[in-house]
């Protein structure tokens, strides 16, 4: 899991720098945005996987939260509200406190909206361990809940972006929580003894994306308009989702299988170990590679090449920052590692 880990990092990484630093006209872009796009979907799954695997079982409730607090909200207050109170007192004058408010509780609109995934899993933790505990029956959560909420997020993508955002996407995006949770609980069967095709599992992935990024496919409607879609009959695919349903599951057997064959990659388990510290940066570092770029008129929406030199240039600089402010003192609660 601590190489899937790192893994995901990247791939997260790599959706944001798509969109910046590869032309849409290039032939690739289809195909690999297609396999980038809700990259933030296998994060959830893993944090599901972790959840049931160790953590709600591990502490109480209380010390759960506070850990939580700690890894997600104190670095996420470090690193958006300086941003969000500069913005309020200069692009956002008119609406002052109530842009504050809403970009802090929402994680949207001030600079990273990267920052959204992290109000909505701190959600997910605070109420997640006493109904875990509730729903402790494997046929309910995994036999009920987990195919009807994955079935809402074949067919929808994330919500309008409102106050409400964080809360809305639990109902298009939970079920990635819950396959976590499920292959953990049920590791002995799902994952060591079909761990040799994962293979099999990451090809459909791919002829997913493949087949998306030929025929243009879309990540389905935001949330509330596919519930207003389903009654009048009208079911649109969310073929973003439906790959990373495979892609969480083949990557977690091929890393597992990967387990067995090295005991160490140095580079996936320091990623891992910085995830968290690199997701709260690295929008602000892409920002900041563009803003070079179009300082010395370079361009901004290149090739391929040029698209994974920027993203290994977005990734390195935010490990670096996440490496060089460990170095010092006191600095764990702003980076969440």
């Amino acid at each position: 899991m601590t190489y899937f880990r790192g893994f995901a990092i990247i791939m997260i990484v790599m959706v944001h720098c798509i969109t910046s630093f590869l032309n849409t006209k290039n032939p690739s872009y289809p195909y690999l945005y297609s396999f980038f796009v809700h990259s933030t979907n296998i994060f959830l799954f893993i944090s599901g996987f972790l959840f049931e695997y160790l953590q709600f079982k591990k502490y109480p409730y209380g010390t759960f939260i506070k850990k939580k607090v700690n890894r997600l909200i104190v670095p996420y207050l470090f690193w958006a509200l300086p941003v969000a109170i500069v913005l309020m007192l200069t692009k956002y004058k008119e609406s002052g406190w109530e842009y504050l408010a809403y970009t802090m509780w929402t994680g949207l609109n001030h600079g990273n909206n990267a920052h959204w995934y992290i109000t909505f899993i701190f959600m997910v933790f605070l109420i997640f361990p006493p109904l875990r505990k509730t729903i402790s029956s494997g046929k309910v959560l995994f036999g009920i809940l987990m195919p009807v909420f994955l079935f809402l997020s074949f067919i929808s993508g994330r919500a309008h972006a409102g106050w409400f955002y964080g809360q809305l996407n639990f109902f298009p995006l939970i079920g990635f929580f819950f396959l976590g949770m499920c292959f953990a609980r049920y590791r002995e069967v799902l994952v060591h003894r079909i761990y040799k095709y994962d293979w099999l599992i990451l090809i459909l992935g791919y002829v997913i994306c493949f087949f998306q990024g030929f025929a243009n496919l879309g990540n389905g409607d935001p949330f509330e308009d596919t519930i207003f879609n389903l009654f009048h009959g009208i079911i649109i695919i969310n073929y973003g989702a439906l790959n990373k349903i495979c892609f969480s599951i083949g990557f977690l057997l091929l890393f597992f299988r990967i387990g067995f064959k090295t005991s160490k990659i140095q580079l996936l388990e320091k990623l891992a170990h910085y995830s968290f510290a690199i997701y709260f940066v690295h929008l602000y570092v892409i920002d900041g590679v563009d803003f070079i770029l179009k300082r010395f008129g370079l361009q901004q929406n290149g090739g391929m090449l040029f698209f994974l030199t920027a993203s290994l240039v977005v990734l390195s600089i935010s490990a670096a920052i996440v490496w060089g402010l460990r170095q010092i003192k006191l600095t764990r609660n702003i980076l969440g590692v």
